[in-house]
């Protein structure tokens, strides 16, 4: 690994996005692929617009802004190679189960949510702000 991949990595863990347009029309086939760290989701123009979180990885964390005009989409990814190709799961802020299938959350226009991996393929929703 050299100077340049330990910036990328480090850029993709620690920093953070803003400028990021969510997928007009929501769903998860070509929902917008977010980041480790910080993402500020600036453009969601019609409620359900969406996004996809990147792979569930132990201690990986990840925090969302909607800085839009609608409601936002949050999914799962589909299939995630650090679990055989299964599909990660989201652990809703105040429940211990995941959402059923493709069950999105969704995030309010002014608010910021977080998750964190604590096992391989499941994102637990820890926060949820204004």
């Amino acid at each position: 690994m050299d100077a340049t991949d330990m910036s990328k990595f480090f850029n993709m863990v620690l920093g953070a996005v803003a400028g990021v347009t969510a997928h007009a029309g929501g769903g998860i086939p070509l929902a917008t692929p977010i980041n480790l760290g910080f993402t500020s989701v600036d453009t969601v123009a019609t409620a359900a617009d969406s996004v996809v979180l990147p792979p569930a990885i132990v201690s990986a964390r990840c925090t969302i802004f909607n800085g839009g005009a609608a409601s936002l989409s949050i999914y799962n990814l589909q299939s995630n190679s650090q679990t055989g190709g299964a599909s990660d799961a989201i652990i809703p802020h105040g429940s211990a189960v995941p959402n059923a299938g493709n069950v999105a959350i969704t995030l309010a226009v002014g608010h910021g949510t977080t998750f964190v991996c604590m096992r391989p393929g499941y994102w637990k929703q820890v926060a949820d702000f204004a």
